[in-house]
C-alpha cells in the first residue's frame, strides 16, 4: 500500500474496497490478492476460524484471546490494543482483522496507527455464528427468550448448565465459609436466567464438536427449557477471513481512526482517534513517501 492510496481512501471509501479488498464479483478480471493479514480472534471461535482459514496464505498470523475477557470490557480493550500494536510493529502486516463484534463495547475505542483494521459489523459473536446481522435480528425477534449454545462457549464452561453451576459452587465455597452466603449467590446466578425459556444450539458441523448438541440439550432440560438445534452459517466469518469485505458487512478503520458504536443498523462507525500519539503517528505515516509495508 502507498500513501496515495491511503489519502484517497480517507475521502472515497468505496475505492478502498475496490483497490485493496477483493470482493465477490462476476467480473472475469483477475482479482488482487488479499493483503497480508494479522488475525485477532476470540478463542470461542477458534475451531471455526482454523477450519475456514485452511489454505488462506494471506493470513500470516493468528492469535486467539481468552473468552473470559468479555467479563471486563475495559480489560478486553487494553489487551486487544496491545495486540494491535504488536501487529503494527510487524512490517509484513498490511491489514489487521478482528474476529469480534462490539462485544459489550470491549472493542469500542480501539485505534490503529499504521495499517487499516477490519471488523465485521456485529454486536457479538452470535452474528458470526449465524452468518449475518440480519439473520441474528430475525431469529432474536422470533425467539427473544433464547440462549445460544456454541461449542466454544460450552468448552469454556460459560453456558447455563450443570458444569457451570458446579464450578461456581466450588469457587464460592473456596472463597466463603458462610454456606448461607454461598446459597444466596447461587440463587442470584440462577435468577440471571429467569427470562430464558429456550436453548438454541448453533451447529457448524465440525467433527470435533460431536456430542456438543446432546450436552446442550441436557443443559436445557436441567432448566426446563425447550431445545432447538440449528445450522450455523459461516458466510460472514469466511468473508472476514478471505478478504471479501464490503461496506455493508464490515467496518474499515483507517490509520488515525478508532471504533465507535453507531446506535443504528450499521452497528459501528469510525471516529478520529482520541490518542494524540496515534493521530500523530498516522499523519506521519500518510505523509511519508514510498511503500507502506513489506510483504
Amino acid at each position: 500500500m502507498r500513501v496515495a492510496g491511503l489519502k484517497v481512501l480517507a475521502t472515497r471509501p468505496s475505492l478502498f474496497f475496490k483497490r485493496l479488498m477483493p470482493c465477490e464479483s462476476d467480473d472475469p478480471t483477475p482479482r488482487r490478492e488479499p493483503p497480508s493479514v494479522f488475525v485477532l480472534a476470540c478463542d470461542v471461535l477458534q475451531d471455526e476460524v482454523e477450519h475456514l482459514a485452511a489454505g488462506m496464505r494471506h493470513l500470516v498470523r493468528r492469535e486467539y484471546l481468552p473468552m473470559g475477557l468479555h467479563d471486563r470490557p475495559a480489560h478486553m480493550r487494553t489487551e486487544l490494543q496491545g495486540w494491535i500494536e504488536v501487529a503494527e510493529a510487524d512490517p509484513r502486516i498490511e491489514t489487521i482483522v478482528l474476529v469480534y463484534g462490539l462485544c459489550g463495547h470491549g472493542t469500542v475505542g480501539l485505534e490503529v496507527r499504521r495499517v487499516p483494521l477490519v471488523i465485521p459489523r456485529a454486536h457479538d459473536c452470535i452474528t458470526l455464528f449465524l452468518g449475518s446481522a440480519s439473520h441474528y435480528a430475525r431469529f432474536y425477534a422470533d425467539h427473544p427468550d433464547a440462549y445460544f449454545y456454541t461449542p466454544g462457549w460450552m468448552r469454556g464452561g460459560r453456558v447455563p448448565g450443570p458444569e457451570r453451576q458446579a464450578a461456581l459452587r466450588r469457587d464460592l465455597e473456596a472463597r466463603y465459609a458462610d454456606s448461607e452466603r454461598v446459597a444466596r449467590l447461587l440463587e442470584a446466578e440462577a435468577a440471571c436466567w429467569e427470562g430464558r425459556h429456550h436453548a438454541t444450539y448453533i451447529d457448524h458441523g465440525l467433527p470435533q464438536h460431536d456430542g456438543c448438541a446432546e450436552t446442550a440439550r441436557a443443559c436445557a432440560e436441567g432448566f426446563g427449557w425447550s431445545f432447538e438445534q440449528i445450522a450455523g452459517d459461516p458466510t460472514l466469518l469466511k468473508k472476514t477471513l478471505a478478504g471479501n469485505w464490503s461496506e455493508k458487512t464490515h467496518l474499515i478503520v483507517q490509520p488515525g481512526q478508532s471504533i465507535r458504536p453507531s446506535y443504528d443498523d450499521t452497528i459501528m462507525r469510525t471516529a478520529a482517534a482520541k490518542s494524540r500519539e496515534t493521530a500523530a503517528a498516522a499523519s506521519d505515516y500518510r505523509n511519508r513517501p514510498g511503500p507502506k509495508s513489506a510483504s
